[in-house]
Protein backbone atom coordinates (compact mmCIF):
# COMPACT_ATOMS: atom_id res chain seq x y z
CA UNK A 1 0.00 0.00 0.00
CA UNK A 2 1.36 3.40 -0.93
CA UNK A 3 1.98 5.98 1.78
CA UNK A 4 -0.39 8.48 0.16
CA UNK A 5 -3.24 5.96 -0.14
CA UNK A 6 -2.80 4.77 3.43
CA UNK A 7 -2.66 8.36 4.63
CA UNK A 8 -5.98 9.20 2.93
CA UNK A 9 -7.67 6.18 4.50
CA UNK A 10 -6.26 7.02 7.93
CA UNK A 11 -7.48 10.63 7.60
CA UNK A 12 -11.00 9.29 7.05
CA UNK A 13 -10.71 6.81 9.91
CA UNK A 14 -9.34 9.46 12.28
CA UNK A 15 -12.42 11.58 11.51
CA UNK A 16 -14.55 8.60 12.57
CA UNK A 17 -12.46 8.22 15.73
CA UNK A 18 -13.12 11.90 16.53
CA UNK A 19 -16.86 11.29 16.17
CA UNK A 20 -16.50 8.28 18.46
CA UNK A 21 -14.53 10.31 21.03
CA UNK A 22 -17.19 13.04 21.01
CA UNK A 23 -19.93 10.49 21.67
CA UNK A 24 -21.69 11.19 18.39
CA UNK A 25 -21.20 7.59 17.29
CA UNK A 26 -21.04 4.55 19.53
CA UNK A 27 -19.20 2.17 17.20
CA UNK A 28 -17.07 2.40 14.07
CA UNK A 29 -17.20 -0.16 11.30
CA UNK A 30 -15.30 -0.75 8.09
CA UNK A 31 -16.41 -2.17 4.76
CA UNK A 32 -14.72 -4.35 2.12
CA UNK A 33 -11.32 -4.48 3.83
CA UNK A 34 -8.90 -7.30 3.05
CA UNK A 35 -6.79 -8.82 5.83
CA UNK A 36 -3.85 -6.68 4.72
CA UNK A 37 -5.92 -3.50 4.75
CA UNK A 38 -7.32 -4.34 8.19
CA UNK A 39 -3.81 -5.03 9.54
CA UNK A 40 -2.67 -1.65 8.19
CA UNK A 41 -5.56 0.04 9.99
CA UNK A 42 -5.10 -1.87 13.26
CA UNK A 43 -1.44 -0.81 13.50
CA UNK A 44 -2.46 2.86 13.33
CA UNK A 45 -5.90 3.31 14.88
CA UNK A 46 -6.87 4.26 18.43
CA UNK A 47 -10.40 2.82 18.23
CA UNK A 48 -10.63 -0.74 16.95
CA UNK A 49 -13.49 -1.16 14.49
CA UNK A 50 -16.47 -2.96 15.99
CA UNK A 51 -17.58 -4.44 12.67
CA UNK A 52 -16.16 -5.43 9.32
CA UNK A 53 -18.58 -6.08 6.51
CA UNK A 54 -16.83 -8.06 3.79
CA UNK A 55 -17.43 -10.43 0.93
CA UNK A 56 -17.24 -13.99 2.25
CA UNK A 57 -18.57 -17.14 0.60
CA UNK A 58 -17.29 -20.56 -0.44
CA UNK A 59 -15.51 -19.11 -3.50
CA UNK A 60 -13.86 -16.46 -1.30
CA UNK A 61 -13.00 -18.26 1.92
CA UNK A 62 -11.02 -15.63 3.81
CA UNK A 63 -9.64 -17.59 6.76
CA UNK A 64 -6.89 -15.05 7.45
CA UNK A 65 -9.46 -12.24 7.62
CA UNK A 66 -11.84 -14.24 9.84
CA UNK A 67 -8.97 -15.12 12.19
CA UNK A 68 -7.76 -11.50 12.32
CA UNK A 69 -11.25 -10.27 13.18
CA UNK A 70 -11.61 -12.91 15.88
CA UNK A 71 -8.18 -12.03 17.33
CA UNK A 72 -9.21 -8.36 17.68
CA UNK A 73 -12.85 -8.99 18.70
CA UNK A 74 -14.15 -7.44 15.48
CA UNK A 75 -17.54 -8.76 14.39
CA UNK A 76 -17.49 -9.84 10.76
CA UNK A 77 -20.57 -9.78 8.60
CA UNK A 78 -20.67 -11.52 5.24
CA UNK A 79 -22.31 -10.43 2.01
CA UNK A 80 -22.50 -11.64 -1.60
CA UNK A 81 -22.65 -15.41 -1.20
CA UNK A 82 -25.34 -16.37 -3.71
CA UNK A 83 -23.02 -16.80 -6.71
CA UNK A 84 -21.84 -20.28 -5.67
CA UNK A 85 -25.23 -21.90 -5.03
CA UNK A 86 -24.99 -23.99 -8.20
CA UNK A 87 -21.65 -25.54 -7.28
CA UNK A 88 -21.87 -29.37 -7.39
CA UNK A 89 -20.49 -29.69 -3.85
CA UNK A 90 -23.13 -27.28 -2.51
CA UNK A 91 -25.87 -29.09 -4.46
CA UNK A 92 -24.68 -32.46 -3.13
CA UNK A 93 -24.69 -31.20 0.43
CA UNK A 94 -28.15 -29.71 -0.02
CA UNK A 95 -29.40 -33.19 -0.93
CA UNK A 96 -27.54 -34.79 1.99
CA UNK A 97 -28.98 -32.36 4.54
CA UNK A 98 -32.34 -31.91 2.77
CA UNK A 99 -31.79 -28.14 2.74
CA UNK A 100 -31.66 -25.55 -0.02
CA UNK A 101 -28.23 -24.56 -1.36
CA UNK A 102 -28.60 -21.10 0.19
CA UNK A 103 -29.20 -22.73 3.59
CA UNK A 104 -26.01 -24.79 3.23
CA UNK A 105 -23.99 -21.65 2.46
CA UNK A 106 -25.62 -19.66 5.25
CA UNK A 107 -24.92 -22.46 7.72
CA UNK A 108 -21.28 -22.65 6.55
CA UNK A 109 -20.90 -18.90 7.15
CA UNK A 110 -22.51 -19.09 10.60
CA UNK A 111 -20.34 -22.05 11.60
CA UNK A 112 -17.29 -19.94 10.80
CA UNK A 113 -18.52 -17.44 13.41
CA UNK A 114 -19.35 -14.86 10.77
CA UNK A 115 -22.65 -13.01 10.80
CA UNK A 116 -24.76 -12.72 7.70
CA UNK A 117 -27.87 -10.83 6.64
CA UNK A 118 -29.29 -12.72 3.69
CA UNK A 119 -31.13 -10.64 1.14
CA UNK A 120 -34.34 -11.80 -0.46
CA UNK A 121 -37.56 -10.25 -1.66
CA UNK A 122 -39.42 -13.57 -1.76
CA UNK A 123 -41.30 -14.38 1.48
CA UNK A 124 -40.64 -18.12 1.10
CA UNK A 125 -36.89 -17.52 0.69
CA UNK A 126 -36.86 -15.20 3.70
CA UNK A 127 -38.39 -17.97 5.83
CA UNK A 128 -36.07 -20.57 4.30
CA UNK A 129 -33.01 -18.41 5.04
CA UNK A 130 -34.03 -18.21 8.70
CA UNK A 131 -34.37 -21.99 8.97
CA UNK A 132 -30.66 -22.81 9.36
CA UNK A 133 -30.42 -23.53 13.07
CA UNK A 134 -31.89 -27.03 13.06
CA UNK A 135 -28.80 -28.66 11.57
CA UNK A 136 -25.00 -28.40 11.59
CA UNK A 137 -22.48 -29.23 8.91
CA UNK A 138 -19.98 -31.91 9.87
CA UNK A 139 -16.31 -30.91 10.11
CA UNK A 140 -15.57 -32.86 6.92
CA UNK A 141 -18.40 -31.08 5.07
CA UNK A 142 -17.09 -27.73 6.35
CA UNK A 143 -13.69 -28.66 4.90
CA UNK A 144 -15.28 -29.68 1.59
CA UNK A 145 -16.87 -26.25 1.34
CA UNK A 146 -13.67 -24.52 2.50
CA UNK A 147 -11.82 -26.26 -0.33
CA UNK A 148 -14.08 -24.57 -2.90
CA UNK A 149 -12.11 -21.36 -2.37
CA UNK A 150 -11.03 -19.78 -5.66
CA UNK A 151 -10.16 -16.36 -4.20
CA UNK A 152 -13.04 -15.20 -6.40
CA UNK A 153 -14.20 -11.74 -5.44
CA UNK A 154 -17.49 -10.60 -6.98
CA UNK A 155 -17.26 -7.05 -5.63
CA UNK A 156 -14.26 -4.71 -5.86
CA UNK A 157 -12.18 -3.85 -2.81
CA UNK A 158 -11.60 -0.33 -1.50
CA UNK A 159 -8.92 0.14 -4.15
CA UNK A 160 -9.24 3.93 -4.18
CA UNK A 161 -7.54 3.94 -0.75
CA UNK A 162 -5.21 1.02 -1.35
CA UNK A 163 -3.33 1.26 -4.64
Amino acid sequence: MGVEAGSAMMDCYRALESLHDSGKVKHIGVYKFSAEQLQFLLKRCRVIPAMLQAEFHPYLYRKKLVDLCRQHSIRMQAFCFIKCMEDPVIIGLSHKYKKAPAQIILRWIIQHGVGVLPKSKTPSHILENANIFDFSLTPSDMERINSLNKDKCFTPYNTHYFR
